[in-house]
């Protein structure tokens, strides 16, 4: 198994990102930084690479949408975080270095299992590198999983018009 570690950073208020659920992450192999303001974001994003970035939607000195440019370049993923009366709201907006701003967006629990299909993805990427298999960019993510189509939960069938 490799030992590919994922490494995220969380740019914003100290809350931005709740305490447990970066040590259950940190305890998964997960090497987390965090950074205050946009500008210390962004220095420390030039001198690391990092997998995830977690940004506040408004930072003290500017907009966690300003990270979209330096993420498509180095292939990571972003996630821009709207706060909510409980939690945030997060956006895709990067991912795997392609632009998908319009996916459907995480609430806060859905955001740890969503970081751990993008730990699987970067993994499996990394065993395919070994083995000397090329690899398109892809990735695997929990927002896209199709909900059933309604009639199929309730077991309703549409009548069909032109055979009346």
């Amino acid at each position: 198994m490799s030992t590919t570690a994922v490494s995220i950073l969380t740019v914003g208020n100290p809350g931005l990102v709740p305490a447990g659920i970066l040590a259950r992450l940190s305890a998964h192999g997960w090497h987390c930084r965090r950074a205050r303001t946009l500008r210390e974001g962004l220095s420390v994003l030039r001198e690391t690479r990092f997998d995830v970035v977690l940004a506040a939607e408004s930072v003290s000195d500017g907009s966690g949408y300003e990270f979209t440019r330096p993420i498509t370049e180095t292939c990571g993923t972003l996630f821009v975080g709207i706060p909510l009366s409980e939690g945030y709201l997060w956006l895709p907006v990067v991912e795997g270095g392609r632009k998908v701003l319009g996916q459907q967006a995480l609430n806060s629990t859905m955001l740890e299992p969503e970081m751990e299909m993008v730990a699987t993805g970067l993994r499996e990427n990394e065993r395919f590198k070994e083995m000397g298999i090329p690899q398109t960019a892809r990735c695997a993510s929990i927002h896209r999983v199709r909900v059933p189509p309604r009639r199929a939960i309730s077991g309703h069938r549409p009548r069909n018009p032109a055979a009346a």
